[in-house]
């Protein structure tokens, strides 16, 4: 991880007694101290895998889950009302030359939104798309919850080939609907912060790009539903499928879990339930 982040090296930590680890974040800046605490976390995990006798995540796994979640949590952070396509905004640690981080925290919009639980009797289903150019690779997150802000089940699927950033967007999209269609009968809010999936799913002239198909399956799941309805939203609001895009991406993992999720998804929900106002 030292490739990719400035933390201590190995003979840098110092055995100083029981409480060893906080002397070590000791006098370092927040996100040092997030990243070393990312780094025992993960490894934390891989050893859970080898316990209970799964195969462990490669090194290179591990290292890609680690950074792209980091990038993802400073992006948030530092663009939080940012619309845009998934993996071009370029994020900065603190320390930068131009010191951008700073400036961008003090500009940061006051009225930041969250997300919001559906009214009783709607279930709200949040999807994310995640896309790797480089590799030609993507992830889908998905997870639905009901008025209480309680897990139905939560998703996520690697794509071992996807196109581009939409493609992953629009599979979220369409396997969320089947999901939710199998899990609850109630009427579903879909929210995504992906504008251009929202125009091509409601727009009701015909799709000519190399992506119909999946627009017109889409279209088909939802007229086929009781009430379904697609929105969209804001970024900052659809925290915990942009989290589980990663997992299915960086793990290459496809599963369901129902009234859970994998590693800190039931954390990032629970924390979405106490910001509802």
């Amino acid at each position: 991880m030292r490739e990719k982040w400035n933390i201590p090296a190995l003979k840098e930590v110092k055995n100083t007694g029981t409480e060893w680890l906080l002397h070590m974040l000791d006098n370092r800046d927040d996100t040092t101290r997030a990243m070393i605490l990312m780094t025992f976390w993960r490894i934390w995990h891989v050893r859970n895998e080898i316990v209970h006798l799964k195969p462990a995540p490669s090194i290179e796994s591990s290292r890609r889950f680690l950074c792209s979640y980091m990038e993802s949590l400073l992006g948030i952070k530092q663009f939080p009302q940012a619309d845009v396509i998934k993996g071009k905004m370029v994020v900065q640690y603190p320390g930068d030359k131009q010191g951008a981080y700073q400036q961008r925290k003090k500009q940061r919009d006051e009225t930041f939104m969250r997300w919001q639980a559906p009214s009783p009797g709607w279930v709200k289903l949040n999807v994310d798309g995640s896309y790797m150019q480089a590799e030609g690779v993507g992830g889908a997150g998905m997870v639905l919850r009901n008025s209480e802000g309680e897990i139905i089940f939560s998703s996520c699927r690697y794509l071992n080939t996807c196109s581009c950033a939409l493609e992953a967007e629009l599979a979220a999209v369409m396997e969320g609907i089947a999901l939710a269609k199998q899990w609850s009968n109630l009427p579903v809010i879909v929210e995504t912060d992906a504008s251009e999936v929202v125009r091509l799913v409601s727009s009701g002239e015909g799709d000519r790009s190399s992506l119909s198909a999946l627009v017109g399956e889409i279209k088909l799941l939802i007229r086929e539903s009781v009430d379904v309805k697609l929105v969209q939203i804001k970024r900052e609001q659809n925290l915990v499928s942009h989290a589980l895009a990663a997992v299915g991406r960086t793990s290459m993992r496809s599963e369901v879990w129902l009234r859970s999720g994998p590693e800190n998804i039931p954390m990032l929900c629970r924390r979405d339930c106490n910001s509802m106002v």
